[in-house]
């Protein structure tokens, strides 16, 4: 197994959407969001890639994500990402955050695009981050490498977070440990995350201390 250390300024953007748009106007929406990823590229600075995801529960409010690539985090501004995004006109409330790379940890180094994803998100107690991380590198990493067609897990350390301000901003809070859990066809994975057994007592430990947690699966579309 591979464990590699990070590239200083790379990184990447998450921008959740969740909408509220009536069925009536669904399918125009979801065409413009199915462009997204195409858009994204061209018209936003430092961005090198962009995939977009849809979460597998239909009752996740965060129902849509586009995962943006970047080489150099510094030239990746989470506002002109926001701006660009509500100019589009979607209808709906985004949350857009920038992380930093932390760790990726792999069977080999690919480029390919996986087609389902776990997203965990957490944020720790004030004396829990550096837990939180040794709990990663020497139990759960490993873990998560057993499960079905497991192809990476990339983890990432917030460093900036823009919201929509029409509509609120509730539900997103301040996340900063992220974890992208990468599987390929045959996953096991269902539409609902769900504990890996057997459960530890560091495991139990980490889930009682965080602070928040937010996790989902998604697949692309």
């Amino acid at each position: 197994m591979r464990s590699s250390s990070p590239t200083t300024s790379a990184g990447v953007l998450l921008a959740f959407l969740q909408p509220i748009s009536t069925e009536s106007d669904e399918a125009s929406a979801n065409e413009k969001i199915d462009l997204l990823p195409t858009a994204i590229t061209a018209n936003v600075l430092g961005i090198k890639t962009a995939r977009q995801y849809r979460a597998a529960n239909i009752e996740y409010k965060k129902r849509h994500l586009v995962i943006c690539e970047t080489e150099d985090l510094a030239r990746a501004n989470v506002k002109q990402m926001l701006k660009f995004l509500e100019g589009e006109n979607i209808g709906g409330k985004w949350d857009i955050r920038a992380y930093r790379e932390v760790e990726i940890f792999d069977l080999e180094k690919s480029s390919k695009a996986a087609e389902t994803i776990m997203v965990a998100l957490m944020q720790p107690s004030p004396a829990g981050a550096a837990d939180l991380d040794a709990w990663y590198r020497e139990e759960h990493n490993q873990q998560m490498s057993e499960q079905p067609s497991w192809l990476r897990t990339c983890r990432y350390s917030l460093v900036s977070q823009q919201t929509s301000t029409s509509g609120g901003s509730e539900g997103f809070q301040e996340l900063s440990f992220l974890a992208i859990h990468e599987f390929g066809e045959g996953e096991q994975l269902g539409d609902s995350v769900k504990a890996l057994e057997p459960i530890s007592e560091w495991t139990m430990k980490v889930m009682k201390d965080a602070v928040g947690i937010d996790a989902a699966i998604y697949r692309r579309t």
